[in-house]
């Protein structure tokens, strides 16, 4: 009786655990374009997380969250330019820290605002 109750009571432990500490260290990281075009191929940390939408996030439009491994790097982008027709690469700034790099804690989820410019 006391071992079927001390695995009873092992069985209960270990589901609470993962219930209450199981995600705690996931980091997830979305953006906000504030952009005047759409933007593409977003890139967070030498491609530790990326994302890409056909016609690319329009002005104002935010991304899916992202789980992320890197805690600090840079954002890079690339941005629709009406001359060339296409996506080019970009001069990123974060609203938040006036520059394209950021430092993150583990643990915690982040939406961060992004303006691009042309790097022409």
């Amino acid at each position: 009786m006391k071992r079927k109750s001390l695995i009873s009571l092992l069985l209960i432990t270990s589901l609470l655990f993962l219930t209450f500490c199981g995600d705690d260290d996931t980091t997830e990281l979305a953006w906000i374009n504030e952009s005047d075009g759409a933007i593409n191929e977003i890139i967070w940390a030498n491609y530790d997380a990326l994302w890409v939408k056909a016609g690319g996030y329009n002005p104002e439009e935010t991304t899916e969250s992202k789980e992320i491994n890197q805690f600090a790097g840079d954002v890079a982008c690339n941005i629709y330019d009406d001359d060339a027709g296409d996506f080019i690469e970009a001069n990123v700034t974060i609203g938040e820290t006036t520059s394209s790099a950021l430092v993150l804690s583990e643990g915690e989820s982040y939406v961060y605002t992004i303006t691009a410019q042309p790097t022409k």
